[in-house]
């Protein structure tokens, strides 16, 4: 019942049964597990990582059957899980969606490109300002040393 389960490296486990020499594993898009994506038999161990990759938003179901030899000693419930959905990138400016970073950052560079910030008339008015009053402060120190 998990969702929002990774499309790649996905990891089943389930519990060992007294007496198995083996499992089989089944990972099917279908609830009674035709089609299987995957089947493998002679797992001896009690786990296995699917590398995938599956679809996104979609739901699969899995079981898990333990063995001694040839025989079936006992069979798991189906158990379902969905997968996440894709991820979506969205430009901040325009709130165009991309399906990958790399397309919104070669969307952002064309169509957005960085604009430099420019600096406020205020700051120029001030510094000019301030240029005269020193140019001022100058003057009068040269001219009171003179007399």
């Amino acid at each position: 019942g998990a969702t929002d389960v990774p499309v790649a490296n996905v990891g089943f486990t389930w519990e060992s049964v007294p007496g198995a020499d083996s499992y089989t594993f089944v990972l099917s898009p279908n609830a009674d597990l035709s089609s299987p994506i995957v089947t493998k038999t002679g797992l001896t161990s009690t786990a296995y990582n699917h590398a995938g990759p599956l679809d996104n938003e979609a739901t699969y179901y899995w079981q898990v059957k333990a063995l001694k030899g040839a025989n079936v000693l006992s069979e798991s419930s189906v158990s379902a899980f969905t997968t996440a959905p894709a991820a979506v990138f969205t430009c901040p400016v325009c709130g165009l969606t991309f399906p990958s970073e790399a397309a919104l950052k070669a969307h952002m560079a064309e169509a957005h490109p960085p604009v430099e910030p420019t600096t406020p008339a205020w700051v120029w008015v001030v510094i000019g300002i301030g240029a005269v009053l020193v140019i001022v402060v100058i003057v009068l120190i040269f001219r009171t040393r003179r007399v």
